[in-house]
């Protein structure tokens, strides 16, 4: 039987009492029963309808911005076993990872109590890809709470840029750049360092990072850089690559895809025999600067000034892999 996912926001109540007065041996205790039906008007919804009638929803309450929990769910008996739970899970996963969200969430009732119903519940849960994660007793001392988590991040593709890449390349630093210049970093313009791009992937030195098969980001690996001789590196003659071109799409900032960036740069110059990663980054680029340093990049002595559209006053960092 074909059915419909879609988010709902009217008649949200309605639906969720009807279902879960058809699920007594989950919700058989009227006090929390209520709290639901009247609670979930305030959080996402998203409902499963075959022709016009809803059999199932799962609604999500929002914690975190990294942090989103199912709040309650629950599908007609008869249509258990069709797929609808998947399909509602996997609704509800694109909008909290829409939202910038890391992980999922969800209280149940624990395996320290013997409810067969439940079992089947945290069978579910394990099947499409929840951990547990904490046993608490919030609930009360006759019914223990297990907490699982789902980590829900979009998987990262790491891949060497090609001249098709470079039409998407372009318009994802245009929009970066336009985000710097509103913080007032003027390190970069319209011409750098897009016009590099093409002699970067002729030499195979440029990555993508891409998600869901968009590109969200890219960065540079090189030999050696301009100006890196004006640095008091910890060992001067020791091999090192050089990280630069780094960029994250405006819509993918603070989703940690800088540390991994850096991770996938550290795993390459290990697989290499390379002791060291280096960059160079502007003096007032702050944010930049702070990702370096958190991930374990130490402020070398020197600085390397050069004139391009304006006067630049570079920094170097290296940190040990």
């Amino acid at each position: 039987m074909r059915y419909e996912i879609k988010e709902v926001h009217e008649g949200k109540s309605r639906y969720v009492e009807a279902i879960l007065r058809s699920l007594p041996q989950w919700f058989g205790h009227e006090e929390s029963t209520l709290e639901y039906i009247h609670g979930v008007d305030g959080h996402p919804f998203f409902g499963a309808f075959i022709e016009g009638e809803c059999v199932g929803f799962f609604s999500v309450r929002l914690h975190h911005r990294r942090t989103a929990e199912l709040y309650v769910c629950g599908i007609r008996p008869e249509h258990h076993r069709q797929g609808l739970g998947r399909n509602l899970l996997a609704a509800v996963e694109d909008y909290a990872t829409g939202l910038g969200c890391s992980y999922l969430m969800v209280e149940t009732l624990s395996p320290k109590h013997p409810d067969v119903f439940y079992a089947k519940t945290r069978n579910f849960y394990e099947n499409v890809g929840f951990k547990p994660f904490l046993n608490h007793g919030h609930w009360g001392a006759d019914t223990p709470c297990l907490m699982m988590i789902k980590d829900v991040q979009p998987k990262v593709k790491v891949r060497l840029a090609t001249s098709g890449d470079l039409p998407n390349l372009e318009n994802m630093f245009k929009g970066i750049i336009e985000n710097m210049y509103r913080h007032c970093i003027t390190v970069w313009n319209e011409f750098y360092p897009i016009e590099e791009f093409p002699s970067d992937i002729e030499g195979k030195s440029l990555y993508l990072l891409e998600q869901n098969h968009e590109i969200v980001a890219s960065f540079g690996i090189f030999p050696t850089t301009d100006g890196s001789e004006h640095f008091s590196w910890q060992e001067k003659n020791a091999n090192a690559l050089y990280l630069g071109r780094i960029g994250v799409s405006v819509n993918h900032l603070g989703s940690g895809l800088g540390g991994v960036i850096i991770a996938h740069a550290a795993q390459m110059a290990r697989e290499n025999g390379i002791n060291y990663l280096r960059l160079l980054v502007d003096e007032g680029n702050a944010p930049a600067i702070n990702l370096y340093q958190k991930h374990g990049f130490k402020q070398m002595d020197g600085v390397y000034e050069f004139t391009a559209h304006e006067k630049i006053v570079t920094l170097g960092f290296e940190r040990e892999v």
